[in-house]
């Protein structure tokens, strides 16, 4: 209901941020609660940032549609999911700052690593992997 209620914003991803940081104010002020929120923000940025990606690229959007391709996708989709789903949850599960941070630091923040560098290439695989639109010229 938060998320619907703050529309008036007029910006998604605002509202979303919004809206996780009082779930998370909701949850407790464990720093736990903001990292696992947090994550997931991250996480629905990079699949949104992706996804719009595969829709833009013809190269990309072509093999996705690849019916043969179709199982290997889903594992992997399903991989992935299952497996950052649980990375974004230690935190939650952990509350404090020094259980959690134990748990990432052991894993080298692998998942931050892999979501925020990912981000930041985004823009690069666009270059290579979009084309650019002509203008006409009349």
């Amino acid at each position: 209901h938060v998320f619907k209620r703050l529309k008036f914003l007029g910006n998604k991803m605002l509202s979303q941020g919004l809206t996780l940081i009082f779930l998370a104010i909701w949850h407790g002020l464990h720093s736990g609660y903001f990292m696992c929120f947090f994550m997931e923000f991250v996480i629905v940025y990079h699949e949104n940032q992706v996804s719009r990606l595969i829709e833009d690229s013809p190269r990309l959007r072509g093999m996705v549609s690849r019916p043969e391709l179709a199982p290997l996708l889903y594992l992997l989709q399903q991989t992935f999911h299952w497996l950052f789903m649980g990375y974004s949850l230690v935190p939650f599960c952990l509350f404090a700052w020094d259980r959690w941070f134990k748990v990432y630091r052991s894993v080298y923040f692998l998942g931050h690593a892999i979501f925020l560098s990912q981000i930041l290439l985004i823009p690069t695989y666009r270059r290579v992997l979009v084309p650019k639109k002509r203008v006409k010229r009349e």
